[in-house]
């Protein structure tokens, strides 16, 4: 067997005891961690591996309101998702530089839009 052989077969082993997750955010450009760990910016041009069990996916960009959810990684499943980032309803500015300043707070919730194949 040649070696691109063995390894077209060994990765599509290895697929079936991960799943696959196309990460995608609107808009693109935002910075994602998976369990806290940077995984790049989107758009990705390949697609994130996790093993089976649930998972912390975290997106990020300036001007909006960080969206994070958890997941449920099955093993041998495909997870397409779209993680939505909202743009906070208003920011306070500080009158002073040693006035407190609130932090926007997260939308109470972000829909993903996900599809399994």
């Amino acid at each position: 067997m040649a070696l691109l052989e063995q390894s077209e077969k060994a990765l599509k082993e290895a697929v079936t005891r991960v799943m696959t997750l196309n990460l995608a955010t609107t808009p693109e450009g935002a910075q994602v961690t998976v369990d806290g760990c940077k995984r790049g910016r989107t758009p990705f041009s390949y697609p994130v591996f996790l093993a089976p069990g649930p998972h912390r996916i975290q997106a990020e960009l300036d001007g909006y309101v960080p969206a994070q959810l958890v997941i449920k990684a099955k093993a041998g499943e495909t997870l397409d998702l779209t993680m939505p980032l909202l743009r906070p309803s208003h920011m306070e500015v500080p009158a002073t530089m040693n006035a407190p300043v609130k932090e926007a707070s997260p939308a109470a919730s972000h829909v993903a839009e996900v599809s399994k194949r």
